[in-house]
């Protein structure tokens, strides 16, 4: 999941930026206390966040490659595995 605000640019113009990125897997959240900060349940899971001196949240940089999708691969069934001018002509 990723966490978008607003940052103005120098022109004052509303730029949507990353600010949190956390990928978390089912089976992990089983096991969070979910009853504690959010920070300490964000720091359960693989988090991106950066905070300034003050605990504001910062700008980030997302990673190229989501990792929750790092080594899927897509099951195909059948008529996936045609031509779109194939699937057409049936």
């Amino acid at each position: 999941m990723d966490v978008y605000t607003a940052f103005r640019d120098v022109s004052g113009v509303a730029v949507p930026t990353p600010i949190l990125s956390v990928t978390a897997e089912r089976e992990d959240a089983m096991y969070v206390d979910w009853d504690e900060g959010p920070r300490v349940v964000i720091d359960d899971f693989e988090a991106i966040y950066l905070l300034g001196e003050t605990g504001e949240a910062q700008a980030i940089t997302l990673p190229d490659e989501d990792p929750a999708f790092a080594n899927f691969a897509p099951r195909r069934s059948k008529d996936q595995s045609r031509s779109p001018v194939d699937l057409q002509q049936n």
